[in-house]
């Protein structure tokens, strides 16, 4: 079999062009500037996009290195292993600059020249011992032209003029450039094909099953603050029900990230049965909603406990966020139900596609009984009512699909011969 780039990895660079070009459109029809003061949903979306295709390139990058580990050369070996660490230091440096550590023009240059000496060492490497010189090459010119130095660039951005938008747009193209130099150098790398591994579906929704375990936890524990705060003061339920809706966000942003890098495990099982293309668009569903609510952390907690202005954070993509989140889950539950028919598994077959629907019916209640909360009731009995309701029906949904996923990694390890997995494997 002619050796091929791990779906995951061919995911995330299409994903990450997709966002790219959206970015470069928006620009041109005169996007005015960013608003520091107040998140907008564009921002917010491409944020979590970029989170999304991280987490997907380092899951893929792994696939890649455990193909050329076993069977290609030592140099296409230190090429892969090269490729993985120039994209661990974006993985470093992008948050540095997030969190205003350093300033964004001192950022650009470190990235610039980091990428510039790993970039030279892939081809010191290729051209000792890769099998695909030209293509190595091509790759290499792109990607080092689309990154040219500071002190090349720096002029030239003072001579274009671009102002906010325009600059914005030519990074992008930029942008799309590199990711393309960079995916024709890992086609050069790439060796070897997939591995037959059912551990690594067992393992996979053993994560996506603890990620709901997670939420059930979180979802318990907030019914509890929640009747804790019915029968107290009016500041000690107001400063109850904060903690409440900060803890939620983060438990459920953790849980999102478990259980979207759970269906990718499972995809790289090469299992019959478990469609690697649809637990890869579960997969990536989960994880825009985990880099998302990432994004959105730090304006909700300002929000709640300092004193600018995020209500902006949380209603810019409130209706989407939930939505697509419980998408990804009714297709994760899809994948197992297709895995069941292919075993002649019919119960499980019958169990997966149910799980995903009532699944999504049950998160599309709580969507509506929140919603409707905000918008509508306005005394605190009221509001407890609802936050009670909607956490009993979103707790029905997790409790429902951990249960399918364990059922599922069950019924994988139950076959002759299967060593039993561990989820720290």
């Amino acid at each position: 079999m002619k050796p091929r780039v791990p779906a995951i990895l061919v995911a995330a660079f299409a994903l990450d062009a997709l966002f790219s070009i959206a970015n470069i459109v928006i620009q041109l029809l005169g996007y005015s500037g960013p608003d520091w003061e107040h998140v907008d949903r564009w921002r917010l979306a491409k944020n979590g996009a970029w989170f999304m295709t991280l987490l997907m390139m380092v899951v893929g990058y792994r696939d890649l290195a455990d193909r050329v580990w076993g069977g290609a050369n030592r140099m296409a070996k230190l090429a892969s292993a090269l490729c993985i660490a120039l994209l661990v230091t974006d993985v470093v440096v992008m948050p540095i600059s997030t969190l205003d550590l350093i300033s964004s023009q001192t950022f650009w240059k470190v990235q610039n020249y980091v990428f510039w000496g790993e970039l030279g060492a892939i081809a010191v490497v290729l051209f000792a011992g890769g099998d695909r010189k030209g293509l190595a090459v091509a790759g290499l010119a792109l990607a080092l032209v689309a990154r040219l130095p500071p002190v090349v660039m720096e002029p030239v951005w003072d001579a274009l003029h671009l102002g906010y938008s325009g600059a914005v747009a030519l990074r992008s193209v930029l942008s799309i450039a590199y990711q393309a130099g960079v995916f024709m150098l890992v086609v050069a790398i790439v060796a070897g094909t997939p591995a037959h591994l059912p551990q690594r579906a067992v393992l996979g929704l053993r994560r996506a099953a603890g990620g709901f375990t997670l939420r059930i936890v979180a979802a318990i524990g907030g019914m509890l603050f929640v009747l804790l705060a019915a029968g107290a003061s009016s500041d000690t339920a107001y400063s109850l029900i904060k903690l409440v809706l900060i803890g939620g966000l983060l438990v459920n942003m953790i849980a999102s990230a478990m259980i979207g890098l759970g269906a990718l495990a499972a995809s790289r099982a090469s299992l019959d049965g478990l469609a690697k293309s649809v637990l890869i668009v579960s997969a990536a569903g989960s994880l825009w909603c985990a880099g998302t609510m990432f994004e959105q952390l730090p304006p909700f907690y300002q929000m709640l406990y300092g004193h600018s202005h995020g209500k902006d954070a949380l209603e810019a993509l409130s209706l989407a966020l939930p939505i697509v989140s419980a998408l990804a889950t009714a297709i994760l539950g899809t994948a197992i139900g297709g895995l069941g028919r292919t075993r002649g598994d019919a119960a499980l077959a019958r169990a997966g596609t149910t799980s995903g629907v009532v699944y999504l019916g049950l998160t599309l209640a709580a969507i509506a009984m929140q919603s409707y909360m905000i918008e509508k009731v306005h005394s605190r009995q009221g509001a407890i009512g609802l936050l009670l309701a909607a956490a009993a029906a979103g707790l029905a949904a997790q409790i429902i699909m951990g249960k399918l996923c364990r059922r599922a990694a069950d019924a994988i390890e139950a076959e002759p011969g299967l060593a039993p997995a561990r989820v720290n494997g």
